[in-house]
């Protein structure tokens, strides 16, 4: 199953349910997003059905545009894991008649998921430089997002895709 997101092509084995979560026809998007201001969601909820472990994957590019958002990186990170379990929650129990197939997905999801992890893939210059750069320290962040979302990770990983881990089980390269 592969999925492209934000200039991003992610590849997951075949037997895996990986979806957009925060695009216009999801779930989240038409009826939990409506329920508060700033309400988010990570950008993929993708589902091992092997090992039972639920996937939320988030992707910035900060190679081409510097990170304006006076928020901290990590608080919104958080924020997004966070209000997704809720969303994803919310549609796993919802009375909806309808045959939304996030819906569907979810109540599995909720239903098998044994573990929960949240990976953030950062794409930053590849010749950083003083003057332009994103200046996100990996270890930070990791060391942050640990803090704020340890309640549904405690080892949030933080990667790139030029440096791309291989314990994972599927695969991200830059388009």
């Amino acid at each position: 199953m592969t999925l492209e997101k934000d200039g991003v092509r992610l590849t997951f084995p075949e037997d895996w349910d990986a979806r957009e979560w925060d695009t216009s026809n999801s779930f989240h998007s038409r009826h939990v997003k409506r329920t508060r201001n700033n309400l988010r969601s990570v950008d993929i909820v993708a589902f091992d059905p092997i090992s039972k472990e639920l996937w939320l994957i988030e992707i910035k590019d900060y190679s081409h545009h510097k990170r304006t958002d006076p928020t901290p990186l990590q608080d919104t990170l958080a924020e997004k894991a966070i209000d997704t379990m809720g969303s994803v929650h919310v549609a796993a129990r919802t009375g909806l008649t309808d045959a939304h197939p996030d819906v569907f997905a979810a109540r599995s999801i909720v239903a098998l998921s044994e573990r929960v992890h949240f990976v953030y893939i950062g794409m930053e210059p590849a010749n950083p430089t003083k003057l332009w750069g994103t200046g996100i320290n990996t270890i930070d962040l990791r060391i942050a997002l640990r803090q704020r979302i340890r309640c549904i990770d405690a080892h949030p990983l933080v990667v790139d895709t030029a440096h791309w881990p291989r314990e994972l089980q599927w695969t991200a390269e830059k388009l």
